[in-house]
């Protein structure tokens, strides 16, 4: 088997165009990421260091649309 479909098949294709902006844009890093580490592709140090960086994102996201709309953040 190529390495190249097997990797993308394993860590999947969710993430082209995501910038971590919106909270769609970082459940589709989140997804991508979930699936590096459960293959092992990253380390644990690497993922729980997404699983901050994610939580940061998400509230940053979530100030961001109170901003634009005057809702409150979830």
């Amino acid at each position: 088997m190529d390495s190249v479909p097997a990797l993308r098949l394993a860590i999947g294709s969710s993430l082209a165009g995501a910038q971590g902006k919106t909270v769609n844009d970082q459940n589709k890093i989140d997804h991508t990421m979930a699936s590096g580490c459960a293959v092992k592709f990253y380390t644990p140090a690497e993922c729980d260091r997404h699983t901050k960086a994610s939580a940061e994102c998400r509230r940053l996201a979530a100030r961001r649309l109170h901003l634009l709309t005057g809702k409150p953040p979830p």
